[in-house]
């Protein structure tokens, strides 16, 4: 999807001074300990001179023409966001729908890496990149980031109600046609930093293949919605037809006829799920003869019992079992409070959890009544020093103080003996007397 977008802007007279980075970039720079972690002996320091991704993409932003990369990421739990570099002005930008900060290890990352590409240079942050807000909708924030990317590119309006579900077909054609990409490869120019970065002499441009990252979404609806009998005639189509020579020019994946009739079947798809009867509908498409069960088909073979186990622990046949509440939120066993403080701590380690006031006061009085002396930062909210012994305790959840409670009656009886009392080593003295 981004790889159409930025041959759009390449179709520009003029070098465009904008470039959309892929997810790799943001995948990359949370994943570089280098660029994370404050402390040079445990972890190496970033080497621009190496051979790796961010590398060579730090090597090609220098060299081109571009001022502002926009770029979708990943900020957890579940949630898509845009964050935007402007090189000239030396600033970094996010827009978040919800209104949620920018992980911390992020925006580290990213002004080190900056920093070391461009001479030192700080670059400041802010979170006011102008996007969309979801309000009531929960669902919509990687559509809003696409459209944040491409509102700041070409200026199209922004998601709001009125076009929404316009939006919601127009990007299921794109992810649609990027599925039929993934098939005929030939059709579409490979999707690689160096083949569609725009830099200042064509004749200087260095490949830049980076490696495959495994992906942070979940499987799109493409995969369920489209018919195996098309991807079959696809198939066929291009074996019956030889491959013609290939030129010097490529043409664009949008004028390939098979892709603008899988387009519109996109597009009928989309309305179709659109509809209340979305789930029969979408069954009767990926319903395949092949798949379909047999009325004469043979049994399946009975299980083979383990003689070694006892007859309670004997593997049989399946039981169908109705699923409960709690699989809605997790695995079965986990209540919904523990998913709760995992999605808070989540949260915290990315740093985009704001603290509630009214919590944070009530958490900080009733420690400071079993410590008076302990110290609590905001800073590091999950950190609690106690006052005796000086050592660092951290909670888990957040505003649990069952850790430090813990640590007091340990602390209690580990402490020294109060002035005046009789020890054993006391006893030992007096005897050697």
């Amino acid at each position: 999807m981004i790889h159409r977008v930025n041959s759009c802007l390449l179709l520009s007279p003029s070098p465009p001074a904008i470039f959309i980075t892929s997810l790799q970039l943001s995948t990359y720079l949370v994943g570089n300990t280098s660029l994370t972690k404050k402390s040079p002996l445990t972890h190496p320091p970033y080497n621009t001179q190496s051979a790796g991704y961010l590398q060579d993409m730090g090597k090609q932003v220098k060299e081109s023409t571009c001022i502002q990369l926009p770029s979708p990421f990943y900020s957890p739990p579940y949630h898509w966001a845009v964050i935007s570099i402007n090189i000239l002005l030396c600033t970094i930008h996010c827009g978040d729908s919800i209104g949620q900060n920018c992980p911390k290890v992020l925006v580290t990352a990213l002004a080190t890496w900056l920093r070391h590409h461009f001479g030192g240079r700080p670059f400041t942050f802010s979170n006011n990149l102008w996007c969309a807000r979801q309000d009531d909708d929960s669902v919509s924030c990687g559509i809003i980031a696409i459209n944040t990317v491409k509102h700041h590119a070409f200026g199209e309006p922004l998601w709001s109600k009125t076009n929404w579900e316009l939006l919601r077909i127009e990007e299921f054609n794109s992810i649609l046609g990027d599925f039929v990409d993934s098939f005929d490869p030939e059709t579409v120019p490979p999707n690689t930093p160096a083949s569609t970065f725009p830099t200042a002499s064509a004749s200087e441009s260095t490949m830049l293949s980076p490696p495959t990252s495994p992906s942070l979404s979940k499987p799109s609806d493409v995969a369920l919605l489209i018919s195996p009998v098309h991807l079959q005639d696809s198939k066929s189509t291009r074996s019956a037809t030889p491959p013609a020579a290939s030129s010097s020019t490529t043409p664009s994946p949008l004028a390939s006829p098979l892709l603008s009739k899988l387009s519109d079947i996109g597009l009928l798809i989309s309305i179709v799920h659109l509809c209340d009867n979305k789930s029969t509908q979408a069954s009767s498409l990926t319903a395949s003869p092949s798949t379909m069960p047999s009325p004469l088909a043979s049994p399946s073979p009975p299980t083979i019992l383990d003689p070694v186990l006892p007859p309670s622990k004997q593997v049989g046949t399946k039981k169908s079992r109705t699923l409960t509440k709690s699989m809605d939120f997790g695995p079965v066993g986990i209540s919904c409070s523990a998913v709760a403080a995992k999605v808070l701590m989540a949260k915290v380690a990315a740093g985009t959890h704001i603290i509630d006031k009214e919590k944070w006061d009530q958490y900080v009085e009733k420690i400071l009544a079993m410590d008076p002396d302990a110290e609590v930062e905001l800073d590091e909210p999950l950190l609690i020093c106690h006052s005796v012994c000086r050592k660092d305790f951290k909670q888990w959840p957040l505003y649990d103080m069952g850790n430090f409670k813990k640590h007091l009656e340990k602390c209690r009886r580990s402490t020294q003996p109060a002035g005046g009392t009789h020890t054993l080593s006391f006893l030992f003295k007096s005897l050697s007397h």
